[in-house]
């Protein structure tokens, strides 16, 4: 990472900051895009699904941590799926070494 690419990403933390005293979910999308608008060249067009997917669910959850009033429910939730989402992928890993790792 360049030094312009640092001073980029510590002028979008401020901001994220000054948002955030302001409103909380808000700054929430704008911390999901300041990568996004940083490092454009990161991300290819088979990305795009998986981006629009994340930035729907942290708006889900922005709203979640708004409605409870506190995080710990939507906290919860998103620890759940975290959880989940780790066994999948464990899961997959573990598929994939045992189709194609041969003997061992």
């Amino acid at each position: 990472m360049d030094d312009r690419a640092f001073l980029l990403l510590c002028i979008g933390e401020l901001g994220v900051a000054g948002i955030g005293q302001v409103n909380l979910p808000a700054a929430v999308l704008v911390q999901a895009a300041i990568p996004l608008l940083i490092f454009p060249a990161s991300f290819t067009r088979l990305d795009l699904g998986a981006v629009a997917a994340f930035l729907l669910a942290l708006a889900i959850f922005s709203w979640l941590v708004m409605a409870h009033s506190h995080a710990l429910v939507p906290l919860l939730l998103l620890g759940s799926v975290a959880g989940l989402a780790l066994v999948l992928f464990s899961f997959a890993g573990y598929r994939l070494r045992r189709r194609y790792g041969g003997p061992a």
